[in-house]
């Protein structure tokens, strides 16, 4: 056994014997700096947390990405499609998306799903009509979560 090893195993040892007194003196070393842990805690959300606008997020592609990639991207293809989706409450609401095969997409969504338009496009264009489509309107959180739940509106 190494020096390094035998290190680690006593201060694992001494971890299991006093982790009540040294969570208890983390915790107290938290509570005596509050006010700047929490000023801490709030630049970080203004510095890298978007608050929430009421506007719907414009897909998982990135724009820079199909840029640098653009004449790749125009070989692929995938269709842009929007569904429509019924709670079990009555209440409906529509989907943009983009997807590369549209029955496996409808696969994992836990609503009555009507698709309403399919569009086969190359995937450069796909992503900036995507945005464009999805610019101007108010998102809604359906009840149960899906992959791209968070790009859900209402009409």
């Amino acid at each position: 056994m190494t020096a390094v090893e035998k290190r680690r195993l006593r201060q694992k040892k001494y971890y299991r014997r006093h982790r009540e007194r040294i969570k208890a003196k983390k915790l107290e070393e938290y509570y005596r700096n509050i006010d700047k842990n929490l000023a801490n805690q709030k630049a970080y959300r203004e510095k890298f947390i978007k608050p929430f606008t009421g506007k719907i997020g414009t897909g998982n592609y990135n724009i820079t990405l199909a840029e640098r990639h653009k004449e790749e991207w125009k070989k692929e293809t995938l269709y842009l499609y929007l569904l429509e989706m019924e709670e079990e409450s009555g209440v409906v609401f529509y989907k943009y998306g983009l997807t590369k095969n549209i029955k496996n997409r409808l696969y994992g969504i836990p609503y009555k799903v009507k698709v309403l338009q399919c569009l086969k496009m190359d995937k450069y264009n796909a992503i900036y009509k995507e945005r464009e489509l999805l610019n101007d309107i108010n998102s809604y959180c359906p009840e149960k979560r899906f992959g791209g739940y968070k790009e859900c509106f209402k009409k």
